[in-house]
């Protein structure tokens, strides 16, 4: 029992009586629950007592969910079923046994967490994910739970199909650029930010690096079997991308380049343990920096002549990552443009794109997402390329192309 509410996970409300002191004195019993403190297990049915200043074990209870309780003259003891110290402190000055602990402060399940990364890296599915967290072949993955909690309602929009298809045979070459798949994706009935309409896809077969072009020429898809599941895949990534956050649907061309810049790190060469970017550059990628595609950001204003007491901050929405330095691609709320900036902070929580009246309204020819760029980073603690820092500028008509690292 005991009489701080603080240490408990769950609690009920409810009159459960009187507890009886030595010295006759009564305290009510106000609820039940469940605590968790660092060091002792989890411990059910405390009585959570009104007015209580002690915190008291029951060892009847402690036995009952299957621990040892060793006492001599003087320390205490609580062991594990295993037989492993869970527990042991000194016998105090008034004869008094007591246990040094503190609350258990969780921000974040590993339930959640998987979920999380869920969101992060496009919506990749479970399955996947757990293989890159079990071999640890990216870096900066936070450790997943087992199971995600119900269904992801984005995924089944974007991604649900009707069969599975039989796979045929496949022949695996030895070494990259030794064979490439091409196609052309579109035309999309929505314009991009930049007037576009296609997406020109290269499939390096080793590695399966891909590289995600866009194009104005009308012209007819090729019906190439490896490329056009890498179309299906990219599509779907993107589709359920901009689902998930009500994200409009003229920044498709920035939700297909996050996606393909989330593929080549996260994919898996069948039979191999290795990324495609590993595969590629001969390191693994690092996670570390990504974020929520859609996500509400801060934008820092280190470019107008901001006053003492005026906001140094612009609200925006995070929408991809640069491509030929270190930084992310936002929509600036306040400026309503599209731009790039390596001082950012994120809020990975949901936040519906549809909520701001206004439309994404200037046009942006930015770089091509070419996926094997230079990684990019936007946080101190990243240092996956020597490529230098960005100052936040919007990218209005520019034609520098992404480079091929």
């Amino acid at each position: 029992m005991t009489g701080n509410k603080s240490f408990f996970q769950t609690l009920v409300m409810e009159e459960e009586g009187c507890v009886t002191f030595g010295d006759e004195s009564k305290k009510r019993v106000v609820g039940k629950g469940t605590i968790s403190i660092l060091g002792l297990p989890s411990l059910s049915n405390v009585l959570y007592v009104d007015g209580l200043k002690a915190n008291l074990i029951s060892i009847s209870h402690l036995s009952d969910e299957g621990f040892s309780i060793l006492f001599s003259k003087d320390d205490c003891s609580i062991l594990k079923p295993d037989g492993q110290t869970l527990l042991k402190d000194l016998r105090s000055s008034d004869n008094c046994y007591c246990l040094e602990a503190r609350i258990v402060s969780c921000n974040m399940s590993k339930d959640e967490q998987i979920e999380l990364w869920h969101e992060r890296l496009g919506h990749m599915n479970f399955r996947d994910l757990r293989i890159l967290d079990k071999f640890n072949v990216v870096r900066g993955l936070s450790k997943l739970g087992k199971k995600a909690n119900g269904v992801c309602g984005p995924c089944q929009q974007g991604k649900q199909t009707k069969s599975m298809h039989k796979k045929g045979k496949y022949l695996f070459t030895n070494e990259p650029l030794e064979l490439l798949h091409m196609d052309l994706m579109g035309h999309m009935q929505t314009e991009s930010l930049g007037g576009k309409r296609y997406i020109f896809v290269c499939v390096d077969d080793f590695s399966s690096i891909g590289i995600s072009l866009e194009f104005l020429a009308l012209r007819t898809p090729q019906q190439n079997g490896v490329v056009e599941r890498k179309n299906r895949v990219l599509q779907e990534m993107a589709r359920v991308m901009l689902l998930s956050n009500d994200v409009p649907k003229n920044l498709w061309a920035e939700a297909v380049n996050t996606a393909c810049y989330i593929r080549n790190r996260v994919f898996l060469r069948p039979g191999s343990r290795q990324t495609s970017y590993e595969l590629w550059k001969g390191r693994k990628p690092n996670v570390n920096y990504f974020h929520t595609f859609g996500s509400k950001c801060y934008i820092l204003n280190d470019c107008d002549q901001v006053g003492k007491f005026d906001a140094k901050s612009d609200e925006g929405i995070f929408i991809s990552y640069a491509l030929n330095r270190r930084a992310y691609r936002v929509f600036n709320l306040k400026t309503r443009s599209v731009m790039e900036s390596s001082n950012v902070v994120f809020d990975d929580n949901r936040l519906k794109f549809s909520d701001h009246e206004e439309e994404v309204i200037v046009v942006d020819d930015s770089p091509l997402e070419m996926v094997m760029e230079t990684p990019i980073v936007g946080m101190s603690n990243l240092d996956e390329d020597d490529t230098q820092p960005l100052d936040r500028v919007p990218l209005l008509n520019s034609k520098k192309p992404a480079p091929w690292v």
